[in-house]
């Protein structure tokens, strides 16, 4: 959003509550039964810090506590004034912002900053306020010093109400008047009169309802205001996607009919998919076992030839530390001979070892080259290249001749190849 004009407040609410919340932390000094750790928006919290602010004026606003909600009154509305005078919604310069105001650092919770908002003096979501505004205007009619700490000591006694006997007996007003305030209540039966609750009670609930309707009425108007900008806007937008739509309505159209052309020949391709997908799974699964089987007879070449020589030389040793006499010896066998004997037999045996290695290396080979084969021709009916039945023909005998192992030789033809040259020629119509 780039206009010139500044922004509703149903706006930046709804563009500012996603990122951005606060918390109120009374200090426990200055609440009795307040539940801390509620987030709130920054309307709510507007509100919550004008009436508190509202109750203190009427009490006495001059003094702490009730300046406590003077200086966050004038924070807030500090913040609303920024808020009116922005033309760009940008929620980490408005939380810069904020931050500057508060004098406060937020921290990340959720994807959330929550700004922590810490006062000391008493709030209206406390649910025993009633009995400290009563309090505050008792005490403010016989002693208009140390309200603070009489605050304070009505609270401790209200949690604490065995300090009630301690607090009477101190020379202190606002030790004094706390006690003698709670003695009142508890031996008198007090009750309050029609005009305290009329005072206390009913008074500050038609005004605010007054202000309630005050505030609808403006964000009424403000809405409606918004709603007239927006349907002129949607309104263009619409008649421009409409003839967007009917552009992208030729261009489909256009789309399907070639689609439709396409698709009139992948019968033809998918038949020959699963004709050829079968084998090439085979061979694919074939050239990964014989993969597999180079890596496990090489790894069996290197142990045995490690094996071979650890043994022979163990052997060797032995054989010679024999306790026969050099000429008993020579008359059975030469020493030369068994030396000889050993080297040999273990270069047989690593030579068919090294042959089945490289068997299934060629086997791998072969297999991974028939299935590029299977692909390629595949490629070409699915580009609709034309094949005629000779090069089919090759292509089939070379997919399905017969593979060499490499370990035994075998004749230039053999009676399965006679039978695919027959199966090959039917299939494709050759005579």
């Amino acid at each position: 959003m780039t206009e010139t004009s500044n922004f509703t407040k149903f706006q930046i609410a709804n563009a500012i509550n996603p990122h951005i919340c606060f918390r109120i932390d009374v200090y426990p000094t200055y609440y009795i039964d307040y539940i801390s750790g509620e987030y709130v928006t920054f309307d709510e919290l507007e509100e919550i810090v004008a009436k508190n602010y509202r109750i203190w004026q009427n009490l006495r606003s001059n003094v702490k506590p009730g300046l406590e909600w003077e200086n966050l009154s004038k924070r807030i509305s500090s913040i609303r004034e920024y808020f009116n005078a922005i033309t760009n919604i940008d929620v980490d310069e408005i939380s810069y912002q904020v931050e500057k105001i508060l004098i406060e650092r937020p921290r990340y919770e959720e994807g959330k900053k929550i700004f922590n908002i810490y006062i000391s003096a008493p709030i209206d979501r406390d649910s025993e306020f009633a009995k400290i505004r009563d309090f505050t205007q008792y005490y403010l009619a016989v002693n208009e010093e140390h309200i603070d700490e009489a605050v304070k000591c009505f609270v401790e006694l209200n949690k604490e109400p065995v300090k009630i006997g301690s607090s009477y007996s101190s020379t202190s007003p606002y030790y004094h008047f706390p006690a003698l305030y709670l003695l009142r209540q508890d031996f008198s039966g007090y009750r309050e009169t029609k005009e305290e609750i009329d005072t206390n009670l009913i008074n500050p609930l038609a005004l605010r309802c007054k202000e309630l309707e005050s505030e609808v009425q403006k964000n009424s108007l403000e809405l409606t205001d918004f709603t007239d900008k927006m349907y002129g806007k949607l309104q263009t937008n619409l008649d421009n996607k409409a003839n967007e739509i009917e552009k992208i309505k030729e261009d489909i159209e256009a789309w399907r009919t070639s689609e439709i052309n396409k698709f009139k020949n992948f019968e033809t391709v998918y038949k020959d998919k699963l004709t050829y997908e079968e084998p090439e799974k085979l061979w694919q699964e074939r050239a990964r076992w014989s993969t597999f089987m180079t890596f496990v007879w090489a790894a069996v070449a290197v142990g045995s030839a490690c094996s071979m020589m650890y043994f022979a030389k163990e052997l060797l040793q032995a054989f010679y530390d024999y306790p026969i006499h050099e000429s008993e010896l020579s008359a059975y066998i030469s020493k030369s001979f068994i030396l000889v004997a050993l080297i040999s037999f273990m270069i047989y045996m690593i030579r068919i070892i090294v042959k089945l290695v490289m068997s299934n290396s060629h086997l791998a080979s072969e297999y991974r080259q028939k299935m590029a084969l299977t692909r390629f021709y595949r490629a070409l009916l699915a580009n609709e290249i034309d094949v005629n039945e000779q090069e089919k023909l090759i292509v089939m005998s070379a997919l399905f001749s017969r593979i060499e192992t490499g370990l035994v030789k075998t004749e230039a033809s053999s009676d399965i190849e006679a039978l695919l040259s027959v199966i090959t020629r039917s299939t494709t119509g050759i005579k």
